[in-house]
């Protein structure tokens, strides 16, 4: 394997926005380590400023819009960046590309095919990255129940589309460490997604991920039509007046531990987050 020409990688996400991504920054230096690359975590700009040397490259996790990444832009040296998108990126919003231009990113990752034809279409230096199957946050061998009567529903806000999900226990569902993700998420079958505002454009492979890591059945709203075809094999994309079908469906499986395994293990092959990182570095 080849070897990388920084003497280490640092995964940089703001303290306020680390809990809505923790399993991915630490994903991403569990990974990295795995491979013999020096990765370190920081969440504190002040630790930054003081390490930050042209040998280092810095991955920005977290929406670019965040003061943080203005401040590393700033800094006095030739630091290469990469920042990973982490919000939903319209045409109207592409202002942001004087950040993404900047000589010191060398990529700007995202987690969406929406996003990558609009960074592609500005001549944006730009990589598919859809975090993809980590060890990290695949919690299986901890599980000792599968709930089946229990549906999980992520969604940013609750409205009236819950009520078209015909007699359903239906339960808002936010975890902000791995702990409280594996007791309250990951031992659950099925996981309804709802975007947050109705008819979005959003792909939520930040959700999604995890939850297929754990190889759970997720239902959800249409997404953007690149995205859905290349999760469509895991993945059920349906109207609000559907869902019902695809729940009596999967509520009433047996041997849900094997379906769980296969699930994971088709996953596991075709999105990699190790393989993602091996890619772009050519290692």
């Amino acid at each position: 394997m080849k070897s990388l020409k920084y003497s280490s990688i640092i995964i940089y996400t703001p303290s306020n926005i680390y809990k809505y991504t923790f399993q991915f920054h630490e994903a991403f230096i569990y990974e990295f380590l795995n491979l013999k690359i020096n990765a370190v975590s920081l969440k504190n700009m002040e630790e930054l400023i003081q390490i930050i040397n042209k040998d280092i490259l810095v991955i920005f996790l977290g929406n670019p819009k965040h003061e943080d990444l203005l401040k590393i832009l700033k800094l006095p040296n030739n630091t290469d960046i990469i920042i990973y998108e982490t919000e939903c990126i319209y045409n109207n919003s592409i202002h942001l590309s004087s950040y993404y231009k900047c000589k010191k990113v060398i990529s700007v990752w995202t987690y969406s095919m929406h996003n990558y034809d609009v960074l592609q279409q500005n001549n944006i230096p730009s990589y598919y990255f859809p975090f993809g199957y980590s060890k990290y946050y695949d919690y299986r061998q901890n599980i000792k129940t599968i709930k089946n009567n229990v549906i999980t529903v992520l969604c940013d806000r609750l409205d009236d589309r819950l009520n078209r999900i015909k007699h359903i226990n239906t339960e808002n569902k936010k975890a902000w460490n791995n702990k409280e993700w594996q007791k309250e998420i990951a031992d659950n079958h099925i996981v309804i997604n709802l975007h947050k505002y109705e008819n979005s454009k959003d792909f939520h492979s930040p959700r999604f991920v995890p939850l297929l890591s754990n190889g759970i059945r997720i239902i959800s709203e249409h997404c953007p039509q690149k995205d859905e075809e290349l999760f469509k094999d895991f993945i059920d994309f349906c109207n609000i007046n559907e869902m019902q079908y695809y729940i009596d469906k999967y509520k009433t499986e047996n041997k849900k531990n094997i379906i769980r395994n296969d699930i994971v293990d088709k996953f596991r092959i075709r999105f990699n987050m190790r393989q993602y990182i091996i890619n772009f570095f050519k290692l």
